[in-house]
């Protein structure tokens, strides 16, 4: 089952068929860590960091073993197959403190959305105006 909420409507809409133009939300999988990965390196760029070292396979290693792990989980919106925006937390643990005594803590990270006009990035960030999303399509 989808779950469809349109901008602007007050209420989530069940439905079978996705709408047109419409922006996917979902779990990132195992198939998608090639583009996240991509996404993960112009979002290092845009932030100023030098491309000193490939970071291809390291980035893949990761996200493979976090991802297999469960300390890594991610959101990602997808407009026509293609990611257009990443979320992510990863889960670690430390020695307990006063103020977490489990010592597990959450760090967001690989928060990035494309800009419309980034033809030809590497993760082929673009979302013309014309597609620009009137819904949004929630994966459950």
């Amino acid at each position: 089952m989808r779950l469809i909420a349109s901008y602007g409507a007050a209420s989530i809409i069940k439905k079978k068929e996705p709408m047109m133009n419409a922006l996917l939300f979902r779990k990132l999988r195992n198939e998608d860590i090639a583009e996240f990965v991509e996404m993960r390196k112009l979002q290092l760029l845009e932030e100023g960091a030098l491309p000193t070292t490939d970071l291809t396979e390291p980035l893949r290693d990761y996200f493979r073993h976090a991802l297999e792990k469960d300390r890594f989980v991610s959101w990602i919106a997808l407009d026509d197959g293609k990611i257009v925006a990443t979320s992510g937390m990863s889960f670690s643990r430390r020695p307990p403190y006063y103020s977490n005594p489990t010592g597990f803590v959450g760090t967001l990270s690989c928060m990035h959305t494309c800009h419309t006009g980034e033809r030809g990035s590497p993760a082929n960030c673009s979302m013309p105006s014309s597609r620009r999303p009137s819904s949004a399509i929630v994966e459950k």
